[in-house]
């Protein structure tokens, strides 16, 4: 019951949070109905592949491209501190984003991570719903073995009184039961995510450009739990050499040990 209690108290925040899904520029945002907006488009994703430490993005002179920059190396840290262009690191954590979902397959853990976590926040009252019924089934499924185990096992229920009173209990389990498995059949199966439409009509070219900048976060951080990003071994070496994503199916941990990609793989690993 306390898990169940838990549970619910997450679909109410999560319910608020999101509002309602039909306005698709608040879609899984926090920040976009009230708050300060988050300015840049991977603020709080960005880590340092040298320290660890978080890579705000920092707005320079005019004349010179927005960077993301080791946090700890500006506060007089001991790292020499890692820093990008904003724009080179957007783009190739865009680009790597939708080739990583395009090379998605059935049965990948990544996908259904990703999809659970669309389907989240674009079918808000179904997915409550949903999760709110499947609590409730397993309640009910451990009180009829707890009552099954109570008569069989504990020895309990052993006159006719209470036989009577088992089979009174027990079928209203069973009534209740009937009553969540029937609307479960109501809502039908938990819808699956068409990768191939989110990549045709949240990520062309066109259609991210008139983006809100919370919504494209939200829309990357389906996948991207974070970026790493290490300082350049040559002059205007490209971001795709410098930067590792970890996805939201793998550990966090590996990408300081790992390093950055190799430049040649371009497959949105």
């Amino acid at each position: 019951m306390a898990e169940r209690a838990h549970i619910l108290a997450e679909v109410e925040r999560r319910s608020i949070t999101i509002h309602r899904a039909q306005d698709a520029a608040s879609v899984g945002s926090r920040t976009s109905r009230g708050g300060r907006p988050v300015s840049y488009l991977l603020t709080g994703l960005v880590r340092c592949g040298l320290c660890g430490g978080n890579m705000p993005g920092v707005r320079l002179e005019p004349k010179r491209k927005n960077e993301y920059r080791c946090n700890r190396q500006m506060n007089g840290h001991p790292c020499q501190g890692s820093h990008i262009g904003m724009p080179e690191l957007d783009k190739e954590v865009v680009r790597r984003f939708t080739t990583k979902l395009a090379a998605l397959e059935p049965g990948d853990l990544l996908l259904d991570l990703v999809a659970e976590r669309w389907l989240s926040t674009t079918l808000p009252e179904t997915a409550a719903e949903r999760v709110t019924l499947e609590t409730n089934r397993t309640d009910i499924d451990a009180r009829i073995a707890d009552l099954e185990e109570a008569r069989y096992l504990r020895g309990e229920f052993s006159d006719a009184a209470g036989l009577s009173r088992y089979e009174r209990m027990r079928a209203k389990l069973i009534e209740s039961r009937s009553a969540v498995l029937s609307a479960l059949d109501t809502l039908g199966p938990p819808p699956t995510l068409d990768i191939a439409a989110l990549l045709e009509t949240q990520l062309t070219s066109e259609a991210w450009e008139q983006t809100p900048s919370q919504r494209r976060r939200d829309i990357l951080k389906l996948a991207v739990q974070r970026v790493y990003v290490w300082r350049g071994k040559r002059w205007m070496q490209p971001a795709e050499e410098r930067i590792r994503i970890v996805w939201i199916d793998a550990e966090e941990t590996e990408a300081l040990n790992l390093g950055p990609d190799t430049p040649r793989r371009r497959d949105g690993e």
